[in-house]
């Protein structure tokens, strides 16, 4: 495991937390490939029922790549900026066909990178903190790590206005969008991360319903008809 990149099982359930808040989480190689090694020892562990990703320091789940080393690969000519996105892309895809509950705690920023390794996922939650965006068109990119697949999937033109301006979006955007699945209160992650390792689960399925208790609490806090997105 790389140092920014934090492990643990208990009750069934296997959490994996991003720890590496001064740069909001954002993905190095040696990241990607520790998220990956865990994820495809989890999925064939008996007992690991199902994985919760979040990011640590209550700014940001994931900020996307990290854009200063790739300024500084590029300038090198480094090999592994190319493996970089080898590597990442090859991660978005195991989330996506990940054979097991893969749930993300999307609290504060996610944004590029960050989406591809929550937009896989079989429960995406959001909070009060929640900034989403795709902004590779700001620096010249395409929206990559499977946007092409899930800004496709969203209502309307959202994500094709989504994928062009790079526009943030909040909370009630994002389940307007259908890039989010469930809210929590920021206050109420805590309580769910203790909620969860009190239990002792014996499938995926029980976790799902387990955190769907709290989340339909607090389901009239966040109304997806009151997005901004939906007024336009």
């Amino acid at each position: 495991m790389t140092e920014f990149v934090s492990t643990a099982v208990q009750g069934g359930v296997a959490y994996l937390t991003l720890t590496r808040p001064q740069a909001l989480n954002a993905l190095s190689l040696d990241m990607i490939r520790a998220i990956t090694a865990a994820l495809e020892q989890w999925e064939s562990d008996p007992a690991v029922h199902a994985v919760v990703v979040a990011g640590a320091g209550g700014k940001a789940f994931c900020a996307g790549g990290d854009i200063r080393w790739f300024h500084q690969a590029y300038h090198a000519n480094d090999p592994l900026l190319d493996q970089f996105f080898v590597e990442e892309y090859a991660l978005n895809h195991l989330i996506h066909r990940y054979r097991k509950p893969y749930i993300a705690l999307m609290d504060g920023v996610v944004m590029g990178g960050g989406m591809g390794i929550s937009q896989g996922a079989r429960l995406r939650i959001v909070t009060d903190r929640t900034k989403m965006a795709m902004p590779e068109t700001n620096i010249g990119l395409f929206p990559d790590v499977g946007g092409g697949w899930f800004l496709a999937r969203t209502p309307g033109h959202i994500g094709e206005y989504l994928g062009l301006t790079g526009v943030v979006i909040h909370a009630a955007d994002a389940l307007f969008a259908k890039l989010a699945d469930a809210y929590l209160p920021a206050n109420a992650m805590a309580e769910l991360a203790a909620s969860l390792q009190a239990q002792v689960f014996e499938n995926g399925d029980a976790v799902l319903a387990h955190i769907a208790t709290l989340t339909d609490q607090h389901a009239a806090a966040c109304d997806p008809a009151t997005s901004q997105l939906a007024q336009q």
